[in-house]
């Protein structure tokens, strides 16, 4: 063992020789460095890390596949939330979008840290969920600081900032060469995950319709994890309510509700059979049928559908 490897395993990471060769050697090593320290909990070696800081305009010249991967395999362990805290100047390299948000003070009653700090938090409430999940709450505000108006009082609004987080991450995601499933499903989560959140199984089917099962899980998941990184004094009430549509998305589910229009009890072949010619408003029928469901408004029966389906068409 002539470069101490096994005293390495169990107390530091540490470069074999001289780290500035090693790191120049191959960048990504910069990186990787911090990987090990997320998986296995062991801080860097002192003169490994300022070798990795003093050299980390050298991940410029490493490509975007080569560095999404190495974050993704960060990304996958459970203290994935230390990156965050401890490696912010790697983090700025790799993601500089986050430059404005680190000491942002939000100056707003319901938070109690800085932007960065808030995502930071919010990580930590998600490092057992799945990838998208993880990435969505990692670049959830990550447009605050584009969207901020100070009122009168001294505080601090982020109007729209769910869709200014969304072009951001969009781009972000990019850059880095991300599959399309996942930059879209990053995207549209971070799009509405600040939006209303109202309880009712009427609003659960809206969400299903809208966004699917898999990917309203993950915006309920994110949106907790929002709310707890929040003040905790105004937290309790908003958990309630993420909780009881919990309960409520299951009882949907449970009860095979219609949210869809292949849960419709009618289909455009049906309505033609009542001497409608084939048009466009064939289309606008069935959504308005699946809305009326939706709503409550009208039963996901045949008959009824039927019915309702030819006083739309004779308008």
């Amino acid at each position: 063992d002539p470069f101490e490897g096994i005293v390495d395993i169990h107390d530091r990471i540490k470069c074999v020789g001289n780290p500035y060769e090693r790191f120049r050697e191959d960048p990504l090593r910069i990186l990787r460095a911090i990987r090990f320290d997320t998986q296995l909990n062991i801080h860097i070696e002192t003169k490994t890390y300022i070798a990795s800081l003093d050299l980390i305009d050298l991940l410029d010249s490493i490509s975007a596949e080569r560095i999404q991967q190495e974050f993704l395999k960060s990304l996958d362990t459970v203290n994935f939330a230390n990156v965050f805290m401890r490696q912010i100047r790697v983090m700025f390299k790799v993601f500089p979008e986050f430059e404005t948000c680190y000491l942002f003070d939000q100056k707003n009653p319901y938070h109690i840290y800085d932007v960065y700090n808030h995502s930071v938090e919010a990580v930590l409430h998600v490092e057992d969920k799945d990838r998208i999940t993880k990435i969505a709450t990692m670049l959830h505000d990550i447009g605050k600081p584009d969207c901020c108006i100070e009122d009168e009082n001294g505080i601090r609004h982020f109007k729209g900032h769910g869709k200014r987080s969304a072009e951001i991450a969009d781009s972000i995601l990019q850059r880095l060469r991300f599959d399309n499933h996942t930059r879209e499903s990053v995207v549209e989560l971070i799009k509405y995950h600040d939006a209303e959140f109202v309880v009712g199984k009427k609003h659960v089917r809206r969400w299903l319709n809208r966004i699917g099962e898999d990917q309203f899980r993950r915006l309920l998941d994110i949106r907790e994890a929002d709310v707890k990184a929040q003040n905790p004094a105004y937290i309790q009430d908003r958990i309630d309510k993420v909780q009881t549509i919990r309960l409520q998305l299951e009882e949907v589910l449970q009860e095979q509700s219609c949210f869809s229009l292949k849960d419709l009890n009618i289909s455009g072949s049906d309505i033609l059979s009542l001497g409608y010619a084939s048009s466009p408003k064939i289309g606008q029928c069935l959504h308005y049928l699946l809305d009326n469901v939706i709503d409550e408004l009208l039963s996901n029966d045949h008959e009824s559908l039927l019915k309702s389906a030819e006083e739309f068409m004779s308008k």
